[in-house]
């Protein structure tokens, strides 16, 4: 039986987290990952979220909603709808092919993959568990950058025509629409598609192996030694407060032990929402004007949520991964919503 997927809600958890943006006058030092040919490290990642009540009352779901807008600008709830919880538990192993100063080449091989089920479409859960399974079965090569902030399919070409060809097999429907990918030029080039880094394939690919899109995160953010404190916690008093405490220690043979929360406010007043509003009643609005009175407006209302990401890391000597935990909490009044992410070395 044909079946149809639909990528329009598709969730891309892609959680880069800059806690040193507010810190930029203090030394900042990079991991320098020593990866040799021929190593394998094997990674458990796992995921959670929630939202609960801090007084007994009546939960206020517009947090989780925020907290969707933070961690993947979607709502948690669509996700949980369209792809289950996307993946809350899962394994994957890499193994160094090639170490040279300009990039490292990794075999990636997914394992054991959990939570990626919708709630209420079998006939969805069907395609997912087929997907599931090409990624699994697939020889996946990627390119890293030295620093380990990004990484390409190795080779551009194959994986998108081996998942073309594992689709018309199965008789899935990419975006339920036959006509705009009925031929395979047409898929390969839309699955190579760039949109700000992203595109189709790797859209999918997200889904069934999150953890490898946490790398390029972890390795993202420098450290700085010591004990550092930027601002003061948050107070109400103004949503352009700011608040990092960041604690590093570094060994004798270079490991990484850190830990860092960041706090600050989230608006979410929709100025372009009303400022185009506007423009339709009147088409010489001082669209500048109206954002330097916005910008100076610093009061704390109901469209302003505090946020608080709490990161921790423990690097090796050698760059590789010993842990990395990331919890972003976001509340207000009575509610708080929190969304988990974890990184383990087997």
């Amino acid at each position: 039986m044909k079946r149809t997927f639909f990528l329009s809600l598709l969730a891309v958890f892609s959680m880069f987290v800059y806690a040193q943006t507010a810190l930029e006058d203090v030394p900042v030092e990079c991991i320098k990952p020593n990866f040799r040919a021929g190593q394998t490290i094997a990674f458990n990642y796992s995921s959670e979220n929630s939202i609960r009540s801090t007084n007994g009352k009546e939960i206020n779901y517009d947090v989780y909603g925020v907290l969707g807008s933070v961690t993947n600008r979607m709502s948690l709830q669509d996700v949980r709808k369209f792809f289950g919880s996307v993946v809350a538990d899962g394994n994957f192993t890499l193994e160094v092919k090639e170490a040279t100063p300009y990039s490292y080449v990794m075999d990636l091989k997914i394992g054991e993959i959990h939570g990626y089920k919708t709630e209420r479409e079998s006939e969805m859960n069907e395609v997912l568990d087929d997907m599931a399974e090409f990624f699994r079965s697939s020889h996946i090569t990627l390119t890293f950058t030295t620093d380990m902030s990004s990484w390409i399919f190795t080779d551009s070409d194959e994986l998108p025509s081996l998942f073309y060809d594992f689709n018309k097999q199965i008789g899935t429907t990419l975006l339920g629409t036959e006509s705009e990918f009925g031929d395979k030029e047409t898929f390969m080039k839309k699955a190579r598609e760039d949109n700000n880094g992203n595109n189709m394939l790797r859209g999918f690919f997200a889904v069934f192996c999150p953890g490898i899109f946490r790398l390029p995160a972890f390795y993202n953010n420098g450290f700085q030694r010591g004990h550092i404190e930027v601002g003061a916690p948050l107070s109400g008093k103004s949503k352009k407060e700011q608040y990092v405490v960041q604690d590093t220690s570094v060994d004798s043979l270079g490991s990484i032990v850190q830990k860092i929360k960041f706090c600050y406010y989230l608006d979410q007043f929709d100025e372009w929402g009303k400022i185009s509003d506007r423009l339709e009643k009147d088409p010489n609005f001082d669209v500048d004007k109206y954002m330097q009175k916005q910008e100076a407006v610093t009061k704390v209302s109901k469209d302003v949520y505090p946020v608080c990401v709490d990161i921790s890391r423990n690097v090796d000597a050698d760059g590789w991964i010993n842990s990395y935990d990331c919890t972003i909490t976001v509340s207000k009044n009575n509610t708080v919503a929190t969304f988990t992410e974890r990184l383990r070395r087997k």
